[in-house]
């Protein structure tokens, strides 16, 4: 696995300190000015905005410049299709934790058990796979909440891909992931909806899902899908196919800016690549950015920038503070923890920020 060491210097330096920026710039933009405007305009570092793509022989990931409207090859083919059984890679995206790691559910498709999903994390410096647990069920859309509980829905379409995709034990649920060991929890009767494409989580913690260019919000207790907007502007495909470009990928910046990417539904004929997209989920007004020629594009995640850390005094008491994610290293080695991450709950001593994540 190479990463691309050409990634343009701007964004070589977003990944590792955001300019400098700090939090205390502009939340958002003034009654002339949009999102991208504020990127532009006041240096504010552009989201680490991730997704994943699917190529001829796997799965690879890339990174969505929002600000040039360009997508930008990151790691080649983390998931190989090669694998003896397994059949095709189609893991539907990615998401980041409150720690910066990054976890991915691969289903496998018409190999020896179709019904087959892998619980992955994935290095994203390197690109190595380590696989936690085989679930016998497909999902879409994996999210991680502010206290770092993984949400995912079962991938269940009616009637399509040939039968390839099924979720015999979870339906269209709602799930909890266990991300240490892939147990499985479903929420409730089911969404309602078919064939879930990619969740986001505000910094509210309200859960949001899209599925055929539709904004919903899904309710954490009951698992209920409900309707919030349709997505306008999204580019048409070719006249010549039946199959529009959908919003297939959404994920939040630490503004809660909305920011989408899409694909042209198995188009053989179609002439524009995938739009990036900027998305008012209360709207559903869209505003094209560019477009994305890497591949089949789906479902991705913004990766943290600061990481919330209960941190070690000397007199042995812990109190919370926010760093960035490149000085994570050295708090852990010193003794500080992670709130929400393996063996700790969310609660954070003196957190004045509650439960947000910052991204």
């Amino acid at each position: 696995m190479m990463k691309k060491f050409w990634i343009p210097i701007c964004l070589i330096a977003l990944a590792v300190g955001g300019f400098g920026c700090s939090q205390e710039q502009a939340l958002a933009p003034t009654e002339d000015e949009t999102s991208l405007d504020v990127l532009k305009g006041r240096h504010n570092a552009p989201p680490q905005y991730y997704s994943t793509y699917w190529t001829a022989v796997g799965t690879s990931i890339e990174l969505i410049d929002v600000v040039h409207g360009e997508a930008i090859p990151y790691l080649d083919d983390v998931i190989l299709d090669e694998f003896p059984g397994r059949g095709l890679s189609a893991g539907l995206g990615i998401t980041f934790d409150v720690d910066g790691s990054c976890y991915y559910l691969t289903n496998w498709l018409i190999g020896d058990n179709p019904n087959l999903c892998e619980l992955t994390k994935i290095d994203m410096t390197t690109g190595a796979t380590t696989v936690i647990a085989e679930i016998q069920n497909h999902f879409s859309g994996s999210e991680i909440d502010a206290c770092g509980n993984l949400y995912t829905v079962g991938f269940e379409p009616q009637g399509q891909n040939y039968g390839y995709y099924f979720s015999p034990l979870y339906g269209d649920k709602l799930c909890l992931v266990d991300k240490y060991t892939g147990d499985v929890t479903p929420i409730g009767a089911g969404t309602g909806l078919d064939d879930v494409m990619d969740l986001a989580f505000d910094s509210e913690g309200t859960l949001w899902a899209t599925t055929q260019n539709k904004m919903y919000t899904i309710d954490l207790d009951n698992g209920e899908a409900t309707w919030v907007s349709d997505i306008t502007n999204v580019p048409p495909a070719n006249p010549e196919e039946s199959n529009p470009m959908m919003i297939m990928s959404i994920a939040f910046d630490k503004h809660d800016n909305l920011w989408g990417t899409g694909i042209i539904g198995f188009c053989e004929v179609c002439e524009d690549p995938s739009p990036i997209m900027e998305i008012d989920p209360y709207s559903g007004e869209g505003t094209l950015l560019g477009f994305n020629d890497l591949g089949y594009n789906h479902g991705g995640d913004t990766m943290p920038t600061k990481v919330r850390i209960a941190h070690l005094n000397g007199d042995g008491d812990y109190e919370c503070k926010t760093i960035s994610l490149n000085a994570l290293p050295a708090h852990l080695a010193h003794g500080d923890f992670v709130p929400g991450t393996d063996g700790h709950d969310c609660e954070c001593p003196n957190d004045e920020q509650g439960r947000r994540m910052v991204r």
